[in-house]
């Protein structure tokens, strides 16, 4: 029995052993496994992980970064991303920086507006509401912008393309106070604050609705001008002032004048009154000028009859264009009344040698110098000259008027110097 038992482990010890011959190893290199790598994961740094698909081994491909030129951003920030699919990456990151706004959308006094701001950096943008606006501006901030002190003021005028007869025409306002220069193409012209009375809005703010930022429109406004009713009235205001004007008017025979009144140098215009020296009001009565001019003589006696006679001098010779009385009637005794208007005109050439140049002011209302002392006993004739206006143009005597103690007047207008011809 015991025999048989030896017997028996041996063949089993046997034949276990050359079963282990058989398994192979697992480092047998006849025996290497081939991976099948599959489809690779992205890490958040954009290094790919590859699996295999029968074995589960990985492996890793590191991702080396190549980032945009072109910004990426959100709301808040922006940056510069990593150009790899899945990879997100970022450089650069920085809060917007936003600039300026800039309304794209104008409110109204019914409807919110809109403004946008830009960041500076990458170009995102973003919007915000604008409030509606008020349906009227307060009475007391319309008046303080209509306050014309120490502006200047361009004009522009356009005539509809139907009435050819009248070109575009220019002007400046200069206004210092009470004083006030039109300048335009024949020169400076002085006068009072009535000139401005087409330019103040302010006792018709009520008639005005917001139209965007800063802009009041009215389709219509009350406010007439020599020609017409002012329509399409629109203003604009910047810092609590004017900035410009527009409107039309329709003067029928004239068709639509369009009008642009611009504001600027607030607070910087200066401007201080002419004055008259010997030199001027010498040469102004210089007897040299009064060869080939015209002459407009307005004669008012004491006893309110009215004559006005036109004469246009040419040398030694004159010609009687028009002698008319106040109601605009011929009068019969023409030939003396011109004659007696060169007689006038005369006696204003002599007026050179009682005048002072220190004793004028310029006078606004008048548009000229006033004389600020009376003349007694004027050419021998009695009668005192209690006030005495005139003016000078370019170097020309313009007008002259006398204005005497016994209620009488005489005007004389000097113009078309150097060009009257009489044949």
């Amino acid at each position: 029995m015991k025999k048989f038992l030896l017997t028996l482990l041996a063949v089993l010890t046997v034949t276990g052993l050359t079963s282990c011959e058989m398994k192979p190893s697992p480092t047998d290199q006849s025996t290497t496994h081939t991976h099948e790598w599959g489809e690779p994961t992205v890490a958040a740094n954009g290094d790919k992980i590859y699996a295999c698909t029968d074995c589960g081994e990985t492996k890793t491909e590191t991702h080396a970064h190549s980032f945009s030129t072109d910004w990426t951003s959100d709301a808040a920030q922006h940056w510069h991303a990593c150009t790899a699919v899945g990879c997100s990456e970022r450089k650069d990151n920085a809060a917007h920086v936003w600039g300026e706004p800039v309304t794209v959308l104008q409110p109204t006094s019914s409807t919110e507006g809109k403004k946008e701001y830009s960041c500076t950096v990458c170009q995102r943008t973003r919007q915000e509401s604008i409030a509606p606006l008020p349906a009227k501006m307060a009475e007391a901030d319309w008046i303080a912008a209509f306050d014309l002190e120490n502006v200047r003021i361009d004009c522009h005028y356009t005539v509809s393309e139907e009435w050819e007869g009248i070109a575009d025409e220019e002007s400046v306002y200069l206004v210092d106070g009470e004083l006030v220069v039109i300048r335009d193409a024949d020169g400076d012209t002085y006068v009072d604050r009535t000139a401005l009375a087409g330019l103040d809005f302010s006792a018709f703010y009520d008639q005005f609705d917001h139209h965007g930022e800063g802009v009041y429109k009215s389709a219509f406004v009350s406010l007439e001008d020599a020609l017409g009713t002012l329509d399409d009235v629109e203003i604009f205001f910047e810092n609590g002032k004017i900035a410009c004007i527009t409107y039309e008017v329709d003067t029928g025979i004239f068709g639509r004048i369009e009008y642009e009144y611009s504001f600027s140098l607030w607070g910087e215009v200066s401007l201080e009154l002419p004055t008259l020296t010997e030199e001027e009001l010498a040469a102004a009565f210089d007897a040299e000028n009064f060869e080939n001019y015209t002459a407009n003589i307005y004669d008012l006696p004491a006893e309110e009859e009215y004559y006005e006679i036109i004469l246009l001098i040419d040398g030694d010779a004159y010609y009687k264009s028009t002698v008319e009385d106040f109601a605009g009637d011929p009068v019969e005794e023409s030939g003396t009344l011109a004659d007696a208007g060169v007689e006038m005109i005369l006696e204003v050439m002599a007026l050179a040698e009682l005048l002072d140049a220190e004793k004028f002011e310029y006078d606004i209302a008048a548009m000229g110098f006033a004389y600020t002392e009376t003349i007694e006993d004027f050419m021998g004739t009695g009668n005192t000259v209690a006030e005495l206006y005139l003016s000078v143009e370019n170097g020309l005597l313009s007008f002259v008027e006398l204005y005497f103690d016994d209620g009488s007047e005489i005007s004389f207008y000097f113009e078309e110097y150097g060009t009257t011809v009489v044949e």
